[in-house]
């Protein structure tokens, strides 16, 4: 995942679609994410994207005013049709966000995000036999 959320042009605007990246099942079209914008006690904006095999998805509310806010966004891996292993590593992604935001202003969330790219193991989260998988 390389995107963070922008504000601009009187919205929050995130791709959701880049959170968990499955190669063998292609690289278009997004995993399920339910995203959650608030502002305060007032929920700006609940969405729900299911969108396999058919481009990137996007979540996008309105935001009229300065202020704090919340962003959650929940991933989790699943395709129809598709049956993926039980004890793979990283079935799902998490992420809660609270960042203050002229909507007026353009620019990127002040938000950060951890990422985490393992080496040496293969889609279903197996190292070969004797190695020492890193994490960069």
């Amino acid at each position: 995942m390389h995107y963070l959320p922008m504000v601009e042009e009187k919205s929050v605007t995130f791709l959701p679609g880049g959170l968990i990246g499955d190669p063998d099942v292609g690289v278009y079209g997004a995993d399920p994410t339910k995203e959650v914008l608030s502002k305060g006690s007032a929920t700006v904006k609940k969405q729900t994207l299911t969108n396999w095999g058919s481009g990137d998805a996007e979540f996008s509310a309105g935001s009229h005013s300065v202020g704090w806010y919340d962003l959650s966004v929940d991933a989790h891996r699943y395709r129809p049709g598709i049956t993926f292993p039980a004890g793979m590593l990283s079935s799902r992604a998490t992420l809660d966000w609270h960042f203050k935001a002229d909507p007026g202003k353009a620019m990127v969330a002040p938000v950060f995000m951890t990422r985490f790219l393992p080496t040496g193991l293969n889609s279903c989260n197996q190292a070969a036999a004797n190695s020492t998988p890193r994490s960069t």
